[in-house]
């Protein structure tokens, strides 16, 4: 479901070619559940439906045809996993968009993110953040704006920190507070969403620290629009995607 969603979303914000690369064995589901994107199966670890380290090399050459990676919806905290996307992190030579299991995978181990050549952004909610950053939702909470703007200047990554309201902190020490979204998006699978949105805007050209900025407006305004017609309590994840290119038209988003 979250590879899924995330793979829709990237199209839905603009990417002309959506690759999604899965364990093999899940392949022939998702081929039928995902028209528009193409799936491209890799080795996983046996019986556990999670990509192998030995995907690596697959991965790589994917690199050579692509403009951005949204790496971590959906890919569970296997150790092999997550020794996978740690190696990814720091071979990965265009821009990253991480969240979910892939930012799980990278705690203690924040080093690799300073590493990076090309820009990265990572979209934790609180909990993973939590993990992530190695200190306490309480001492977050305290001082939110702080402590994103100085993980994002050490880092030197674009940390959106998603809540309400959501934070995208910057490299530079800029932190913006997005004023769009809602109670309602607190729901499984909004996340997927965003990160797939922000990847298809890198993918257009837009660049990281603005496709942060837009991706989280317009994850959120698509979400507002659906709480005004249907509202928050039963709204879904699949109602923001269905919602985005309403949202682009609304906002007179051009490229």
């Amino acid at each position: 479901g979250a590879a899924t969603l995330t793979s829709r979303a990237a199209l839905r914000g603009g990417a002309g070619s959506v690759v999604l690369g899965l364990p093999k064995s899940l392949n022939d589901v998702m081929e039928q559940v995902l028209i528009e994107v193409m799936t491209y199966p890799l080795p996983e670890v046996r019986r556990c439906r999670c990509l192998a380290l030995r995907s690596l090399g697959d991965i790589e050459k994917m690199f050579e045809r692509s403009t951005v990676l949204a790496l971590g919806p959906g890919l569970g905290r296997h150790h092999e996993t997550a020794e996978l996307v740690r190696r990814l992190v720091l071979r990965c030579p265009i821009p990253l968009v991480l969240d979910a299991d892939g930012l799980n995978a990278c705690a203690g181990n924040l080093d690799i993110f300073s590493q990076r050549i090309e820009p990265t952004i990572l979209t934790p909610h609180l909990g993973e953040f939590v993990r992530l950053s190695g200190m306490s939702a309480t001492t977050i909470a305290a001082d939110t704006v702080s402590i994103t703007k100085r993980f994002a200047q050490k880092y030197e990554v674009v940390l959106l920190l998603k809540g309400a309201p959501s934070l995208i902190a910057l490299p530079n020490g800029k932190v913006f507070i997005n004023p769009t979204g809602n109670p309602g998006m607190a729901t499984a699978g909004s996340g997927d969403v965003l990160t797939g949105l922000i990847a298809g805007l890198v993918a257009q050209g837009v660049e990281t620290e603005n496709a942060a900025l837009l991706g989280a407006y317009l994850h959120g305004y698509a979400g507002d629009r659906v709480r005004d017609r249907l509202g928050e309590w039963g709204l879904i994840a699949g109602d923001i995607l269905s919602e985005l290119p309403h949202a682009f038209k609304d906002c007179s988003v051009s490229q």
